[in-house]
């Protein structure tokens, strides 16, 4: 489950570097300068800091094990119940980069 999180919270990644791929192809402004920017960028946001969250987010959950009963396992059900909906404000929270 935990990989699977992980690979959905990472999904996003190959989308932006297409589109901003694509608007640099458009633009004319397809250089290497540019396409190391923004890939850079896109890593260290797109990679980085949604994995940093989904870890952060994933803390809880990886604490509880199915058919307790103590407060911590009740905390982690909550946030297994609410995840997607704190995943999807977390990836969304971070916009898009814009290419140089």
């Amino acid at each position: 489950m935990k990989s699977r999180y992980y690979r959905s919270q990472l999904a996003v990644l190959p989308f932006t570097v297409l589109c901003d791929m694509s608007y640099l192809a458009l633009s004319g402004d397809f250089n290497f300068r540019a396409v190391t920017i923004v890939l850079v960028v896109e890593f260290i946001i797109f990679l980085g800091l949604n994995l940093l969250g989904a870890s952060f987010l994933f803390r809880p959950i990886a604490r509880w094990r199915p058919g307790e009963t103590t407060a911590a396992a009740e905390a982690g059900l909550r946030r297994l119940v609410r995840l997607p909906l704190y995943a999807r404000s977390g990836s969304g929270s971070w916009g898009r980069s814009t290419p140089p």
